[in-house]
């Protein structure tokens, strides 16, 4: 096989490996450019104090779910209490989100349309503001349901309908831990989804 057939064949790999070059190269010039003391401290101070074997809700107060504060504990752990560990999350989450759109439409669209969709995915989520905020981590969770839910469309069948809806539900949870407004307008999109789907009775049982 020559060169350009095996360019062909392996477009869609090549294609995403450049935008996450991309992605990465951007973040790295555009994150801490700034900090906003109000509403980027609050979820540092977290993960921090979780780090410190605090507990939110309990030993600090806190106007949000704990999953975000304990994702920032999380990388705090790893690479410990700095840029590096603020630097990898959103490496980390916006790697992970661009992943999701482009499988979830690879399939169902041109590779063209697949990649374009997955480049505005990529200036969307951190390039305004290049800080790791619980609205995005929030919606990794939402985007990897959607993504489950649209991959699996097609080839369901009674028993898989119930762990996918369980699946979708975990992540709900999550997602309204994380988030509850968003995660609440996400949780009832699938609750609607699976109302008027096919197994909708097993869709709604174990997504209940």
């Amino acid at each position: 096989m020559s060169i350009k057939d095996q360019v062909k064949v392996h477009a869609g790999t090549i294609g995403f490996a450049v935008l996450l070059v991309i992605n990465f190269l951007f973040l790295r010039q555009n994150s801490f450019r700034f900090f906003n003391f109000y509403d980027m401290c609050f979820d540092l101070d977290g993960g921090w104090r979780i780090l410190n074997g605090q507990h939110p809700h309990t030993d600090f107060i806190c106007f949000t779910g704990p999953v975000h504060l304990y994702m920032h504990a999380l990388f705090f752990k790893i690479f410990g209490f700095g840029k590096t560990a603020i630097f990898s999350y959103l490496i980390t989450g916006s790697s992970l989100v661009m992943f999701f759109i482009f499988w979830m439409t690879r399939r169902a669209v041109p590779l063209g349309i697949s990649l374009l969709a997955t480049a505005l995915t990529m200036t969307s989520f951190y390039w305004s503001v290049s800080h790791p905020w619980h609205n995005q981590t929030a919606m990794l969770w939402e985007i990897l349901a959607l993504t489950l839910w649209v991959r699996s469309m097609g080839s369901l069948t009674s028993k898989s309908a119930v762990r996918l809806a369980f699946t979708c539900g975990t992540l709900m949870t999550i997602a309204v831990m994380t988030k509850t407004n968003e995660g609440l307008i996400y949780a009832l999109l699938f609750f609607v989804l699976f109302l008027f789907s096919s197994y909708r009775w097993q869709l709604l049982v174990g997504y209940c």
